[in-house]
């Protein structure tokens, strides 16, 4: 399966559209490696909305006490003397039977009267899948990490665990190969065929007269019992 980076990119080209700044984060660390890539990706902070791919964060990965790895994202003071030192988390992990999944994402940072803000929302995407897996979405996903901050995502995919020649591994999609309404035609379609075939059936097997009344052959006498 192709990987949703160079899908996003062929469609965005045959449909002559522009797909903006385009950042895909590879960061390597001790005993971690991690990719993520977002088509859209925009931090929200303060009333402001700010394209994250086109702040040029710096993608370090690490991993934490309990084994959980973790994607970390330096803005540095890139959104202003207001969120100095900011920085974007997502954690992953993974268990002893091989699969992986989200967490949390975080997003730490210093307000102007040098007090540090650490906001935190739960970011379960990802639940339970192979660690040799990817996993993709193009469902637009918002999380509200406080009331001041938040994060829109869009056409993105996350690899937090087993990354070859840095490129994808094969993908699990967010989407449904079928989605509900295709499930219900499908299940009313079955239902109007049986319906159909057992009325059919009936039709055949109704048994008509053989032998007829006329006026001058007796009375039919049809038995009946009791």
């Amino acid at each position: 399966m192709r990987s949703l980076v160079l899908a996003a990119l062929c469609i965005s080209l045959a449909l002559g559209q522009s797909t903006g700044v385009i950042a895909i984060y590879t960061p390597t660390g001790e005993g971690c490696s991690v990719m993520f890539y977002a088509e859209t990706f925009n931090l929200t902070i303060g009333g402001t909305t700010y394209d994250f791919n086109s702040l040029n964060a710096t993608s370090t990965c690490s991993v934490g006490e309990k084994g959980q790895t973790y994607l970390q994202l330096k803005l540095d003071d890139k959104l202003g003397d207001d969120y100095t030192d900011a920085t974007l988390f997502f954690s992953f992990s993974k268990t002893n039977t091989g699969y992986w999944n989200s967490q949390e994402v975080m997003f730490n940072y210093t307000a102007a009267n040098d007090s540090e803000i650490n906001a935190v929302a739960s970011f379960q995407e990802v639940s339970l899948i192979s660690e040799w897996f990817s996993f993709a979405c193009s469902i637009r996903t918002a999380v509200s990490l406080s009331d001041d901050v938040s994060l829109l995502l869009d056409y993105y995919q996350i690899q937090a665990y087993n990354i070859q020649n840095t490129t994808f591994s094969d993908s699990f999609q967010c989407v449904a190969i079928l989605s509900k309404g295709a499930w219900m035609g499908i299940f009313s379609t079955l239902f109007l065929i049986v319906m159909l075939f057992f009325s059919i059936m009936m039709l055949v097997n109704i048994q008509t007269p053989d032998r007829f009344e006329t006026s001058k052959s007796k009375c039919l006498i049809i038995p009946h019992e009791h």
